[in-house]
Parts: C-alpha cells; structure tokens; sequence
C-alpha cells in the first residue's frame, strides 16, 4: 500500500509539471504568434505607406499645377501603384499556393531572351544607383518550358533584393549554365551578406533578418517565401549562401523539358539549343505521318503543325 500511494503521488507530480510546461509552451506559443502579428502588422503599414504617400502628394501636386512636371508625377504614381499592386499580388500568390489554386502556364520559349529582356529594366534602374550589374552566360539561347509570369516575379524579386542590399560601387551578377539536363540561374551580389544565424530561415514565410541599418521598417519578408513556392511548383528549387559585408547568392535550378506549345508572343523558330535533339529517324518518322494524314484527308482543308 505505501508503494502504491509513493508511486500515486509522483505520477500526480509528473502529471502537474507536465500540465504545467504544456500551459507555458502555450502561452509562449500564444506570445510569439501575437508578436508576429504586430511585425506582420508594422511591416504591412511601412510597405504600403511609402508608395500611398508618394501617390497622393503627386497627385495633390497635379491638381495644384496640373502643367507642372506632370508627365514625371505620373510616372511616378503608375511606379508606386505598381509596387503596391505587386505587394498584394505576392500575398494572393501565396494564399494561391497554400491552397493549391494556383495554376501553372507553360510556354517552349528561348529562356535566355526572356531574362534579358527582363533584365534590361534592373539594369538601368541597378545604374543609377551607381550599381554594376552583369548578365553572364554560356547559351546564346536556349528553348525549353517555363512560366513567363512565375519567372518574372522570381526574378523580380531576387533582384531587388539584390540591388536593394548592395552599395554604390558594389556589383550583381546574373550567371546561367546547363548541366545534367537542368537550368541552373545564379544571382550573386557583393551587398551586405546574410547573417550565418538568418540562413537557414530566410524562405520562411514573414522572416525578416534583423538589420535595421539597411530595411529601415521596409518589407514584408515574403517575397523569398514566395520564389521558393513558386520553384517548388514548378519542381525546380533554390539554394542560398552568404558572407557577411562579401555578399550573397541565389542559385536557382529548373529541370529543362519540350512539352509545352512553342511561344506564339515571341519567334522562337529561329534555331536554339535544346538538349532534346531529334534524330534523323525520328525526322523522316515524324515527315511520312504527316504525308500519310494529308493524303487520307486530301479532299479537306488541311493544317500540318
């Protein structure tokens, strides 16, 4: 009976603390998500405070002298709309994403001038913040599947973040290579870097490193969560490394296939390199299905893709 009531009250005395570091995991829990919501909070109003007051001052201006530098105050409320518009768009994306509604749109086109097109803009806008900015690769072109909307927003956001963490004089990098069937895109800068510590959360969704000195209040912290969704979708994936006040680098991977129709916006007939090449069997195999389908309809308007 005495071992009995020894070994009841050292349960019961488990049984309590245990109760009592659950009750305290939760209420740390519970501090925590209330301290992420006031960041989330504080971050949301910083981020779309900015372009809101740039919006309304030009626009306050125009109506006071609507022929005064109206093109430049134009330009830049269409600017500042787009970021915001841009900002909502992310959080829907990954709303989209989270619950499996967002929808893939595959093109075959000449990935290489898709990114130097969307480069273009980073570059004088890299320029005039005294930042040297470098496309390098070794594919003059090269035709394979992707998302044109899903490739810009990751681009986009890798290189404002790029150029946004790099000072005057410091460079970025964008470096393409092909190998084992896989597209690999690097953008590298010489900014700032990424505390060791910050590393291994910087894709988690809201994460913001702490670096007062060069986010000012600025940023939601999602767009990284958002590149490394939108990857994942598209079953490609990505890796980062840093160096403090060395820089950082992104090194993105999309596995390379030829299954989508050919990009109707761009001509992309001209010849590229693909590493799906057709043999000769396959050519003249391909040329005597088409003779024979021409010939079973030729009485009938006929179209040969």
């Amino acid at each position: 009976g005495l071992l009995y009531a020894i070994f009841q009250f050292f349960r019961h005395r488990l049984l309590l603390e245990n109760e009592l570091k659950l009750k305290e995991q939760e209420a740390r829990r519970l501090q925590e998500l209330d301290n992420f919501k006031s960041r989330l909070f504080t971050n949301l109003t910083h981020e779309f405070r900015t372009p809101l007051t740039v919006i309304q001052g030009m626009a306050d201006e125009l109506e006071q002298n609507p022929d005064k530098e109206s093109a430049t105050k134009i330009n830049l409320i269409k600017k500042n709309s787009s970021n915001l518009l841009s900002l909502v768009n992310q959080m829907l994306d990954l709303r989209k994403l989270e619950s499996g509604d967002m929808s893939l749109h595959f093109i075959q086109g000449d990935i290489i001038r898709y990114l130097r097109y969307l480069n273009e803009s980073f570059r004088s806008y890299a320029e005039s913040l005294g930042i040297s900015f470098h496309f390098l690769t070794d594919q003059e072109s090269l035709l394979m599947d992707f998302d044109k909307e899903k490739i810009a927003r990751i681009i986009s956001n890798l290189l404002s973040n790029a150029i946004k963490f790099t000072p005057a004089g410091g460079n970025v990098y964008m470096r393409s290579e092909v190998k084992d069937h896989i597209f690999y895109l690097e953008i590298k800068d010489t900014g700032r870097g990424i505390p060791a510590k910050d590393l291994p959360n910087i894709f988690n969704r809201f994460y913001q490193v702490d670096d007062t000195s060069t986010r000012k209040g600025e940023g939601t912290g999602i767009g990284l969560t958002l590149v490394k969704e939108l990857l994942t979708a598209m079953r490609g994936d990505i890796k980062v490394s840093s160096t403090e006040e060395k820089g950082t680098t992104f090194t993105l991977s999309l596995p390379i296939s030829n299954d989508a129709l050919l990009d109707t916006e761009n001509d992309h007939r001209q010849k590229v390199f693909t590493p799906s090449v057709i043999t000769e069997k396959e050519k003249l195999d391909l040329v005597s299905v088409a003779n024979q389908a021409i010939d079973v309809e030729a009485d009938k308007p006929t179209i040969l893709l």
